[in-house]
């Protein structure tokens, strides 16, 4: 495996506490910098093939909950903070009919579209997204722990779990920090399956699944959310 230094203008935004101030900014840079390479929405440390390798750790696990997703009658689902559409392009493969996916980052986005052509990628904050249909399925994957602001994540989960339909199911991967230590980096804040909970509370936790990848060797924790009360959507 064969590591990258983190390059000069990143190490120094972050050193400067740019990224509080203006984390769109950075991921704008970031993806226009990186482009199509997995570097941009996955592990700057990491050359292209070890990031190819966590990211299919990472679908080989994903493909399964959505795949009983479709079973089960899903057929709309939202990419939220899709990157570069890496999974919104193998979503799109496995049944779905209408396959929608947002980034705050326009670079990112176009560089979604192309990857999946048969979705519909926009460019828009998770704190903003709307719709006017329901999704069945609402997926997160290795974004919000990106949301160093509380107050900020908390919107974030409640406007993603408000765009679920009343059986759909919100699926959320992230990185936990079980036991309150200190967090490994200014940019990244993990947080607890409770501090989810409490946030979620009309929600349960129907499945979880927690596993390493093997590059970065990361935890990762994979959750599925279903709605236990009433919503506004059939």
């Amino acid at each position: 495996m064969r590591t990258w230094a983190i390059g000069d203008f990143m190490q120094s935004w972050r050193q400067a506490g740019g990224y509080y101030r203006d984390p769109n900014s950075y991921w704008e840079a970031r993806h226009d910098e990186h482009r199509d390479s997995l570097q941009g929405p996955g592990c700057i440390r990491l050359d292209e093939e070890a990031n190819r390798d966590d990211y299919q750790a990472k679908w080989d696990r994903l493909r399964l909950v959505l795949e009983r997703e479709v079973q089960d009658g899903a057929r709309r689902i939202l990419d939220a903070g899709c990157g570069t559409g890496w999974f919104t392009r193998r979503v799109a493969k496995l049944g779905f009919v209408e396959v929608d996916a947002v980034d705050f980052s326009t670079t990112a986005a176009e560089i979604a579209q192309r990857n999946a052509p048969t979705s519909r990628v926009r460019v828009g904050e998770l704190t903003e997204i709307t719709s006017a249909q329901p999704y069945d399925v609402v997926m997160c994957i290795d974004v919000l722990f990106h949301v160093v602001d509380d107050a900020t994540w908390a919107r974030s989960v409640n406007n993603l779990a408000a765009l679920a339909s009343r059986r759909g199911a919100l699926v959320i991967q992230d990185s936990y920090n079980e036991t309150g230590s200190q967090q490994p980096a200014d940019h990244v804040r993990f947080r607890s399956l409770p501090t989810y909970q409490r946030e979620l509370r009309e929600w349960r936790l129907e499945a979880y699944n927690t596993y390493v990848l093997p590059n970065e060797v990361i935890r990762k924790d994979l959750m599925v959310f279903r709605r236990a009360a009433p919503t506004k959507f059939a």
